[in-house]
């Protein structure tokens, strides 16, 4: 991926070069072998379908070290620096009264005397994990390898080295005996330049400047020039766009657009014509909007990740897609910051590369906990037209704010006196009085895996299970004679959604039914059911109001609706039709009656009883 980068097109030249030389990089069987470069390609392509992990053919695997060395049912079929006590060379040349592999055409000479030569060079293969067999080949994987600078050959036609790379390409032509092309007329190094860092052929003009230039330098200004212009970020941007699969639209059935994508296109082009440092342009699209004091243009850089393909047809299964989006990103992590296809963990611990399928859904962890909103990404044009209104809705606000001010000042000295004195003559001095009641036995009904504990106030927290349904029953014990009232508090806690109080979205719950019992003094008798008059909240959402919880149907309930502001508590106050309880204790057994579904149920509530009247 240094593609991108202006200071590394030499090597991308030199990688260009090395390619277009017929034979360069074919191993001959007299040099040392590289096994993963020489020998598992034959393996793979011509054994692993009957020895490999798939299929056994004869107890014969050549997929790992050990098992290849160990041989099969004939005995070993390889012997270390001896290719010719080896039973695998007898059946790839023929000569053990069968040839190898039984499908497809035998193969040729030159792989059999790369075995053989392999066989006799000690048979040298990357130690394999034993553990998870899957092969630990960090130290022959090329892809592992430390880079480094190797010495600078010297090369036969010393006027042709312009730089170190030079070197290197006319060591290959040498050794093949070639020579280098003629040098390319300015015509055609124009048109290579210009193809190369914009994209586009150059214009006749371009041509005949370059060609007329007279100054030894021309070239090197004619790069400069080219490098400074915006094309060059637009040419080469569209390489790692591919690997971003960038798109302006979701790319499923509807494929809906997506509007402001070319936010992110823009800041790889920008990033790219600013020459910004490679570990920055990774680490700003990885986890731009976790750097400190991240800006605008850092939070826009994560929209590599949101490139993945979006499916919002009615009916999908959300969560099957969002999984999808986050195998895609896995995948992608993978191949474009590793270079790796860590892919075909997903299934299986790789058969070729030293990735398991432990490790594939590391990362994958790893990437599912990031979580995917929209964030504004304002342009400056935009920011400067909103700051203008801000100073003017600042003004106006200063201004009203002054004027409530004045009107309630005088308000306020004329009622604070009238407040004090209504408070002292207050005819209800109980009103307000509440006893928590202290549950001795509690428990969810619906599901064995919803547990209810008991808090320092008082309180039950659910926790655990939370069914789409759940009865909660609880049993408490109180010596206040002539309770008038129950109330049934809802409270927040931070281990639900939203803080609560109750366990659905945004902490949301409903209620559908408040039954109050009280058991039998004698065993075999019936308990009796305390009559509620009414029930009162000061919250209740439309069609969900208070009193369809104390109505004897299952199938309405209370809700207080939306929960704003710093205080999510919610209560319901239950009125008794007679008066309850007795100064020697009474027991009475709760049941809050949760059938409305949706998961709406209570996260922590409270008993509390009054004696107000």
């Amino acid at each position: 991926m240094l593609m991108y980068q202006r200071r590394h097109l030499g090597l991308i030249l030199l990688s260009l070069a090395l390619v277009a030389v017929p034979g360069l990089g074919r191993s001959q069987p007299a040099e040392a072998l590289d096994f993963k470069r020489d020998i598992e390609p034959i393996f793979s392509q011509r054994c692993h379908h009957c020895h490999g992990p798939g299929q056994a053919a004869g107890g014969l695997r050549l997929d790992l070290r050990e098992s290849a060395l160990k041989g099969g049912a004939s005995g070993p079929a390889i012997v270390p620096g001896d290719s010719s006590a080896s039973r695998l060379i007898d059946l790839v040349s023929g000569t053990g009264g069968m040839i190898m592999p039984l499908q497809g055409e035998p193969l040729s000479a030159d792989l059999v005397d790369r075995l053989r030569a392999w066989i006799d060079q000690g048979a040298p293969w990357p130690a394999e994990d034993a553990g998870a067999g899957v092969q630990a080949e960090t130290d022959g994987h090329w892809s592992f390898q430390e880079i480094d600078n190797p010495a600078v050959p010297k090369a036969g036609i010393p006027d042709r080295v312009r730089n170190p790379i030079d070197s290197f390409v006319l060591e290959a032509l040498e050794k093949r005996g070639l020579q280098p092309s003629p040098r390319a007329t300015r015509e055609t190094l124009v048109r290579r330049l210009h193809l190369d860092l914009l994209g586009l052929p150059p214009t006749p003009a371009e041509v005949e400047a370059f060609v007329s230039d007279p100054l030894p330098n021309a070239y090197e200004r004619l790069v400069r020039q080219w490098l400074a212009s915006p094309h060059y970020g637009e040419r080469w941007a569209r390489h790692w766009l591919d690997l971003a699969r960038y798109a302006d639209s979701d790319g499923f059935e509807k494929d809906r657009p997506r509007p402001h994508a070319w936010r992110y296109r823009e800041w790889v082009i920008e990033a790219i014509n600013r020459d910004l440092p490679y570990d920055r342009f990774v680490i700003e699209q990885m986890a731009g909007d976790l750097l400190p004091n991240a800006g605008t243009e850092q939070r826009v850089a994560t929209g590599f990740h949101r490139n993945t393909l979006t499916n919002r047809e009615g009916g999908v299964d959300k969560e099957q897609f969002r999984i999808e989006q986050i195998v895609d990103r896995t995948n992608t992590t993978s191949s474009v910051f590793l270079g790796l296809t860590m892919a075909c963990a997903q299934c299986h611990d790789h058969k070729y590369d030293p990735l398991s399928q432990q490790e594939y859904y590391e990362l994958f962890a790893f990437l599912n906990e990031a979580e995917e909103k929209n964030i504004p990404a304002t342009l400056e044009p935009e920011l400067e037209a909103y700051r203008r209104a801000k100073r003017d809705w600042d003004l106006r606000q200063e201004m009203l704010v002054g004027k409530m001010e004045a009107a309630r000042k005088p308000l306020v000295e004329e009622l604070t006196p009238k407040l004090a004195d209504w408070e002292a003559r207050n005819p209800y001095p109980l009103l307000g009085q509440w006893q928590v009641l202290d549950p001795l036995s509690f428990t969810a009904t619906d599901s064995k895996e919803t547990e209810l504990v008991k808090q320092e106030d008082g309180s039950l927290l659910a926790r655990g299970d939370n069914p789409a349904h759940n009865n909660y029953k609880v049993e408490v014990r109180s010596s206040l004679a002539g309770i008038t009232a129950f109330r049934i508090e809802a409270l927040k806690d931070p281990t639900l959604p939203n803080s609560g109080p109750g366990r659905a979205a945004q902490g949301n719950f409903a209620l559908s039914e408040v039954r109050i019992e009280v058991p039998p003094a004698e065993a075999g008798k019936e308990p009796r059911k305390l009559e509620i008059d009414s029930a009162v909240s000061l919250q209740e959402l439309d069609g969900f109001e208070v009193s369809r919880a104390v109505d004897g149907k299952e199938v309405t309930g209370w809700s207080p609706g939306g929960l704003k502001g710093p205080n999510h508590n919610r209560q319901i106050v239950v009125i008794l039709k007679e008066d309850a309880g007795s100064s020697s204790g009474t027991t009475f057994n709760f049941t809050l009656e949760q059938r409305l579904g949706d998961h709406r149920t209570m996260g922590r509530f409270r008993l509390s009883a009054t004696t107000a009247p």
